[in-house]
């Protein structure tokens, strides 16, 4: 993440770390010694960070606060941030919506949800929430309705890694054992794998 446009603040496994162009210099956060990092983002000038058994945190590198969110689950595995909204999925534990007003919902396959075992989520351009899970395929949430996708319509694989959209409208899709799905509404899905095209089919 660019985090004031001359340093870029790195999360991983060994905790944060920020480069200013030439090296790496570790960066701890109040109260958190160590972090497993799973996602970061920022958002309005702060750093939301996703941690392996911690939860959620909100980071102010003006201020040097750091805010963690009240949540049950705490193995969170990615998190999108759309008009003050953060939604996030975690390992066998569904999804959760975090209202601005903090309060939190949670989704499971109890209400909606075709898996819990979600792998990543990502809100596009019109403001649809779209979920990846481990071997359903995928969801699109409207906020009127929910629609799934799967290698019955077009898709490569149905255990979603990541998704993205080009600045032309057009999704990519990263799945888990066939590579890359590229897809447009209304057009035939084009797949990208094999060692003529990408190095890896995951």
């Amino acid at each position: 993440c660019n985090l004031d446009g001359t340093q870029l603040i790195c999360g991983g496994k060994q905790g944060l770390h920020l480069y200013d162009g030439e090296s790496f210099t570790p960066f701890t956060l109040p109260d958190y010694s160590h972090l497993n990092i799973m996602e970061m983002k920022i958002y309005q000038d702060e750093v939301y960070i996703a941690a392996r058994n911690i939860g959620l945190i909100r980071f102010d590198p003006t201020t040097k606060k750091s805010f963690l969110f009240q949540l049950e689950k705490k193995r969170i595995l990615s998190f999108a941030i759309y008009d003050d909204f953060i939604f996030g999925v975690g390992t066998n534990d569904g999804g959760f919506l975090i209202s601005k007003d903090y309060s939190v919902d949670y989704f499971s396959d109890e209400n909606g949800l075709i898996s819990d075992n979600l792998s990543c989520v990502f809100i596009d351009a019109e403001g649809n929430i779209w979920l990846g899970t481990d071997g359903k395929g995928m969801l699109k949430f409207s906020g009127k309705s929910i629609v799934s996708y799967s290698v019955r319509n077009q898709l490569s694989s149905d255990l979603i890694m990541s998704i993205g959209q080009t600045n032309s409208g057009e999704y990519v899709f990263g799945t888990y054992d066939a590579g890359v799905t590229r897809w447009h509404q209304n057009k035939e899905a084009q797949f990208i794998f094999g060692k003529e095209n990408i190095s890896d089919n995951t």
